[in-house]
């Protein structure tokens, strides 16, 4: 009697997370959080493709100076400190850039963050929402235990 072939199994990838999915999961974090967020870049508008017609993007660029972090994050922390507004809080200004997984840094990023770095503004390079929580748990706006355990980076 001949046993029956077990089927194989595929192996699975692990979905790949666009940068801009991941650039609102950081806003809705830090909002959530108590912080205020600017995101630089404009929206891009779309034109009917002149071949099939469709509607696609007008270009791929974001319509700011090549280089500029696409977040500029306030986050809070908890050493508190009274703000004109009344608010008891202190926060911390991060400069922060966001990349996919496998995403690479630009020359004129990698210039503006050393530009940042001389004069000592932070500057941060998140991949991913991971990355934002790992600046957020370093300047103790949130606490490790706060964060589920896979979000959590291995050095952190």
């Amino acid at each position: 009697m001949r046993r029956a072939a077990q089927p194989r199994r595929a192996s699975v990838a692990e979905p790949r997370v666009s940068e801009s999915v991941e650039q609102r999961h950081v806003v809705e974090t830090c909002q959530s959080i108590g912080g205020r967020v600017w995101v630089l870049g404009t929206k891009r508008g779309t034109v009917k493709c002149q071949h099939c017609g469709r509607q696609t993007l007008e270009h791929q660029g974001t319509k700011q100076t090549p280089g500029v972090s696409d977040l500029i994050c306030f986050v809070p922390d908890r050493r508190g400190l009274t703000l004109p507004t009344g608010e008891a809080k202190r926060v911390e200004l991060a400069f922060v850039e966001m990349k996919a997984l496998d995403g690479t840094q630009s020359e004129p990023q990698k210039d503006f963050e050393t530009m940042c770095v001389a004069a000592g503004v932070r500057y941060t390079l998140c991949r991913g929402l991971n990355g934002f929580l790992a600046l957020c748990i370093a300047l103790g706006a949130i606490r490790p235990e706060n964060v589920p355990h896979y979000r959590l980076q291995k050095d952190a």
